[in-house]
C-alpha cells in the first residue's frame, strides 16, 4: 500500500515535471541538453497524439520491470495523481521553489566564480599593466636621458656658434680698434708737431722783444722797397714763396715736387706735391700776395675757385707776406664750395726761419686733413687745431699787452728822463727849473727812435710802434689819418 502510495507520487511529480518544463519551456529549469529533448517529445507526442518516453528519463523502478508492469505503475501514479492532484502540486512547487534556491544558490557560486575569475584577470591584466607601466617609465628614463643628451648636445653646438660669432665680431671690432689707433697715431704726430709749431711761437714772441731793436732797419729796407713797383714786390713775394719750397718744403718732405705755375692764370703761383706715409701723393696749390693792405675776401674766393677748378687738387694754402688777411686769422681754415680745406697764412713781421717752419707745419696739418677719412674724426681734428690757434693767440694777445705795458714804461721813462734834462737846461741858463707841460715826445729830438709819432688819447703817450714805409706814423695810425683825410 505505502509502496504503491510512493510511487504514485514519484510518477506524479516526474510528469508534473515534464508537464511543467513543456509548458514553461527548456531554459526555465534546465539550461542542458536533456530541456531541449523532452520539449521535442513533447512536441512529437502534441502531433501523434502518442507518448513516448526514454527509460533513463524515468525512475529506477521501471529499470526493473517490463513493458506491461511499467504501464501499470504508470497508470496508477495517474490514478494516485488524480485523488492527490491539489496536495501532490503543493508540494512539487515547494519542491521547484527548492531546487529552484539551490540552483540560484549555485549560479550565484558559479557567478563568484566566474566573478572571482574575471577579477583574477583584470588582476592579472593590472598586473601585466603594471610591469608595462614600470617598463615605459624605464623606457620613458631612457628616453629622458636621451633627449637630455641630445638637448646638451644642440645646446653645446649652438653656444660653439655664438662663440664663434662672438670671436669674429670680437676679431672686427679690434681691426677697427687698430684703425682707430692708427688714426690715433696720426692725430698724434699732428699734435705733436702742433706743440712744436706752438714752442716755435713762442719762441718767435719771446725774439719779438729783441727784434724791436731791428725794426728801424727793417723799416729802411722797407722805404727801398717802396719804391718798386707792385708787379716787382709781387714778384718778389713769389721768388721768396718759391726759394722756401724748393729750398726747405722739398728738404722736410722727401719725394715732394714743386711746379711754378706764376705765368698761368686761374691756377696760383705754385703747385706742390707731397707723399704721405703711404706712398701716395698729394697734391696742393699754393697762392702768395704780397700786399701792403689786407688781403681782401676777392683773393679768397679766386683761390677757393682755382683749387676747385684743379680736380687733383686736395687742398690749398694762401700765403700774405707782408699783411694780414681780411677777416681770417693766422692759421685759419677754410673750406671751398667742393668741401677742400684752404689754410691762410700770414709772414708779417717774420724771419725767414719762422716762415719756413710756419709753411711746413701747415703742409703737415693739411696732410693730416686729407688723409682722415673719418668727417667726425676730422672734424675733432679741426676743433683741436682752432683750439690751439685760439690758446695761441689768446697768448699773442697777452704778449701784446705786456709789449704795450713795457712801451708805456718806456715812454714814461723818456717823459722823465727829458724833464730832467728841461730841467738841467734850465738850472744852466739861470732858470727857476720849471718844466712845462709837455705834450707829446716827438718835440724832442733826443728821444726820437723812429717809432710811430702818434699821441694815444688813453695814456697820452706816443704809439712807437714801427712806422709805415715812407710815413712818420704805424699802420693803425696811417690808415686812420688816411680816412681823415678821405
Amino acid at each position: 500500500m505505502l509502496f504503491g502510495v510512493y510511487m504514485g507520487r514519484f510518477c506524479v511529480k516526474w510528469v508534473a515535471k515534464c508537464m511543467w518544463e513543456a509548458h514553461t519551456g527548456p531554459n526555465s529549469c534546465d539550461t542542458g541538453g536533456g530541456a531541449r529533448q523532452n520539449m521535442t517529445r513533447w512536441r512529437l507526442l502534441q502531433e501523434g497524439n502518442r507518448m513516448s518516453l526514454r527509460l533513463a528519463d524515468l525512475h529506477v523502478a521501471y529499470h526493473t520491470v517490463g513493458p506491461d508492469e511499467a504501464i501499470v505503475m504508470a497508470n496508477l501514479g495517474a490514478v494516485c495523481y488524480e485523488a492527490v492532484r491539489g496536495t501532490l502540486r503543493d508540494e512539487w512547487v515547494a519542491t521547484m521553489a527548492g531546487d529552484d534556491a539551490a540552483k540560484a544558490e549555485k549560479w550565484r557560486e558559479e557567478g563568484r566564480m566566474a566573478l572571482m575569475e574575471s577579477v583574477k584577470a583584470k588582476l592579472a591584466a593590472a598586473d601585466d599593466a603594471t610591469a608595462r607601466a614600470i617598463a615605459a617609465e624605464s623606457q620613458l628614463g631612457i628616453v629622458n636621458a636621451s633627449v637630455e643628451a641630445e638637448a646638451a648636445k644642440r645646446v653645446a653646438i649652438v653656444l660653439d656658434g655664438h662663440r664663434k660669432d662672438m670671436e669674429i665680431a670680437k676679431m672686427v671690432e679690434i681691426g677697427a680698434l687698430k684703425e682707430r689707433i692708427a688714426s690715433l697715431e696720426g692725430q698724434k704726430k699732428a699734435m705733436e708737431m702742433l706743440e712744436e709749431a706752438q714752442c716755435s711761437m713762442k719762441q718767435v714772441i719771446e725774439e719779438q722783444k729783441v727784434q724791436l731793436a731791428a725794426y728801424k732797419e727793417q723799416v729802411q729796407v722797407a722805404l727801398k722797397a717802396n719804391t718798386r713797383s707792385s708787379h716787382a714786390i709781387g714778384k718778389q713775394g713769389e721768388a721768396t714763396v718759391l726759394e722756401i719750397l724748393e729750398g726747405h718744403v722739398m728738404a722736410v718732405f722727401p719725394y715732394s715736387q714743386v711746379k711754378d705755375m706764376t705765368s698761368v692764370h686761374h691756377a696760383a703761383d705754385f703747385h706742390i706735391w707731397i707723399m704721405n706715409e703711404t706712398g701716395k701723393r698729394k697734391k696742393f696749390l699754393v697762392d702768395s700776395k704780397n700786399y701792403s693792405q689786407p688781403v681782401n675776401s676777392t683773393e679768397v674766393i679766386k683761390l677757393y675757385k682755382d683749387v676747385d677748378a684743379d680736380d687733383e687738387a686736395g687742398g690749398g694754402i694762401l700765403i700774405s707776406l707782408s699783411s694780414p688777411i681780411a677777416a681770417k686769422k693766422q692759421f685759419q681754415i677754410g673750406y671751398t664750395p667742393k668741401q677742400k680745406p684752404l689754410l691762410f697764412l700770414t709772414f708779417m713781421d717774420m724771419e725767414l726761419e719762422v716762415k719756413k717752419d710756419i709753411l711746413c707745419w701747415a703742409i703737415h696739418a693739411l696732410m693730416a686733413i686729407i688723409g682722415e677719412s673719418d668727417h667726425a674724426a676730422r672734424n675733432k681734428m679741426l676743433e683741436n687745431i682752432e683750439e690751439f690757434m685760439e690758446s695761441v693767440h689768446g697768448s699773442v694777445k697777452e704778449l701784446d699787452k705786456v709789449i704795450l705795458s713795457q712801451v708805456k714804461t718806456l715812454e714814461a721813462t723818456r717823459q722823465v728822463r727829458s724833464g730832467i734834462l728841461h730841467k738841467l737846461t734850465g738850472f744852466r741858463e739861470g732858470n727857476d727849473g720849471t718844466v712845462p707841460a709837455i705834450t707829446h715826445v716827438e718835440d724832442d729830438g733826443v728821444v726820437d727812435d723812429g717809432g710811430c709819432v702818434s699821441i694815444l688819447k688813453s695814456t697820452g703817450l706816443r704809439c712807437g710802434k714801427v712806422v709805415t714805409s715812407g710815413r712818420t706814423k704805424c699802420r693803425n695810425h696811417t690808415s686812420a689819418q688816411d680816412k681823415k683825410g678821405l
